[in-house]
């Protein structure tokens, strides 16, 4: 069980996100993260007490105005250690509000972590295990890359699928005025609040 903090995407992006998670489940079938709720990873660990790390979270995102996002292009994780796929995604333009959010919830709630053994690609990396010691999670930090997932899909490269989607031409912008947490267990995601900013 994991402890989440998400950015939840609004309007014609979070149709669009909709759209490519029901496309690539229809030919892609079981594949990590499809059935996932559309959102961006701001940290995921851990914790000793969810009621705590709330209460925690909701006092940090208290000092922070809402956040504009824009979306920059598709993207590919090709041969992503986490999931041992190929992970389509949609990547933000440099925001260094998000980025200072992170590292800010994530020092918020560094007395709530609940340390476990990593995983075995957290080993392999040394910023993923420098952060995963730290916060309980492997990508917080400058090697995070801001991002909105849509499925890690195991196929060939040459799949035709990776070329239609980095084919795509948009232009999305959008304010978030709250986080959303999360209880996760295994597939399953459990929203149990939303935390406004100031």
């Amino acid at each position: 069980m994991s402890f989440a903090i998400f950015i939840q995407p609004e309007g014609n992006f979070l149709n669009l996100l909709k759209s490519w998670k029901e496309k690539l489940n229809i030919e892609f079938p079981d594949q990590r993260y499809t059935l996932h709720p559309p959102h961006m990873t701001i940290l995921n660990m851990e914790v000793k007490n969810e009621s705590n790390a709330i209460k925690i979270i909701s006092n940090a995102a208290s000092y922070f105005n809402p956040i504009q996002i824009s979306i920059d292009k598709p993207d590919i994780f090709f041969n992503d250690a986490a999931t041992g796929g190929h992970t389509l995604f949609f990547s933000i333009k440099n925001n260094n509000f998000v980025n200072t959010l992170q590292v800010s919830l994530a020092e918020a709630l560094i007395n709530e972590k609940n340390i476990k053994s990593p995983p075995k690609y957290v080993t392999k990396s040394d910023n993923f295990l420098k952060s995963y010691n730290k916060y309980g999670s492997p990508f917080i930090g400058k090697h995070w890359i801001p991002h909105f997932s849509i499925s890690s899909i195991i196929v060939e490269k040459t799949n035709p699928i990776f070329k239609e989607f980095l084919s795509m031409n948009f232009n999305h912008c959008f304010t978030i005025h709250q986080l959303s947490i999360w209880r996760i267990i295994g597939d399953t995601h459990t929203k149990l609040t939303n935390v406004p900013f100031k």
